[in-house]
């Protein structure tokens, strides 16, 4: 069951609810998401399971396919805890959206532990906002995706295999 959340107003917060198209695409992608670590800002539930601020997703653990789209102000610390749990038997997939900033280190452990990364091909419009974002969006995905999956990644934009997991 998912856990209730209390969102912060947008003005207070830098968390972006993920664009509905993307979240109905991944989850027809994946058979369903089963956690969002990060979740807050999405007025429906994009998991079975989700962990709010009040929750603190970095404490808790991961598992299933998790779904992340961070706070724009901390995706090194969010990005640090997903490589983490994704060595854990609990955790089969994780699949991160952020922004599309290679000049950071948070960037590139995430592409070092990544199997792929989608080069989203249009500047988002997070939630219900009219405007879009000023800045590219990337999505990574931590684990073996099912073909699905990568149809639907296909869908967003560029894909780049990176590696399998047996080359880690």
């Amino acid at each position: 069951m998912a856990k209730k959340h209390k969102s912060k107003s947008k003005n207070s917060s830098d968390e972006y609810a993920t664009p509905r198209w993307m979240v109905k695409r991944i989850n027809k992608g994946t058979n369903g998401v089963d956690l969002d670590p990060s979740s807050g800002a999405e007025k429906i539930p994009i998991a079975d399971e989700r962990y709010t601020i009040e929750d603190d997703g970095l404490a808790n653990p991961w598992f299933g396919t998790v779904y992340c789209n961070p706070p724009y102000s901390e995706p090194d610390k969010w990005v640090n805890k997903g490589i983490s749990e994704s060595s854990k038997d609990d955790v089969e997939l994780i699949i991160f959206l952020v922004k599309g900033d290679s000049s950071t280190n948070w960037w590139h452990d995430l592409y070092e532990h990544a199997s792929f990364v989608c080069f989203i091909d249009q500047r988002l419009s997070f939630g219900e906002g009219n405007s879009s974002a000023p800045f590219a969006s990337h999505m990574f995905v931590i684990g073996e995706p099912s073909d699905e999956f990568t149809e639907v990644l296909n869908g967003f934009g560029i894909v780049q295999s990176i590696r399998t997991q047996d080359d880690k």
